[in-house]
């Protein structure tokens, strides 16, 4: 698949971006809660994108590393949603983040991503960053079509995701230093740390 830059996105209207995940990933098959499924999840969209406002859409992007097209559902939900639904898998997803109105997700690290691009982010799975007010947790599909009938509304406390980003950079995540010859440097205490939290 191609990676476009945003040119497209110029006349493109209002949109939340939903970059799709790989189907059979873990994150999928154990944490994608109610909607069971990146397909699941496909359908659920084009049913409840009706709710959007007129004048928008949301954008699908298939997962680059997938091995199993998606092709028959996006046909299928694109044709369901009443043209609510748009497939884009030419453009760059970090563009189309950039020029969307929010995005959308099951539990990808793209919505996390999205913080960065200070987007608004619907959670519709298990995810680490689902908590209220870092984003809008759907929890079922009348919550996603809810979110989708105001997307104007869709909002965050940026006090509380700065707090969040901090947290993970400062404290979760193992310092990593770039060394003047190009190598870079891991704090090996804090990585056996957390190898030793996530086998418990």
């Amino acid at each position: 698949m191609g990676q476009g830059d945003a040119g497209a996105l110029a006349q493109a209207g209002r949109f939340l971006f939903c970059p799709l995940q790989v189907p059979n990933d873990s994150q999928i098959t154990l944490f994608s809660g109610w909607t069971g499924s990146v397909e699941g999840m496909i359908a659920a969209l084009a049913r409840t994108a009706r709710a959007l406002p007129e004048g928008w859409h949301i954008r699908l992007k298939e997962h680059p590393s997938a091995r199993v097209s998606l092709a028959g559902a996006l046909d299928r939900a694109v044709a369901d949603s009443g043209g609510r639904l748009v497939v884009d898998n030419a453009t760059d997803s970090f563009a189309q983040i950039s020029a969307s109105d929010g995005v959308i997700t099951i539990n990808s690290s793209m919505g996390l991503q999205a913080f960065f691009f200070d987007k608004p982010v619907i959670v519709l799975g298990q995810a680490f960053f689902a908590i209220p007010g870092l984003v809008t947790c759907a929890g079922s599909e009348a919550a996603l079509a809810e979110a989708l009938a105001a997307p104007d509304r869709l909002d965050y406390d940026p006090a509380l995701r700065a707090a969040f980003m901090s947290y993970l950079d400062r404290v979760y995540y193992p310092r990593v230093t770039d060394l003047p010859d190009g190598r870079v440097e891991i704090d090996a205490d804090a990585l056996a740390a957390k190898l030793r939290a996530a086998r418990r």
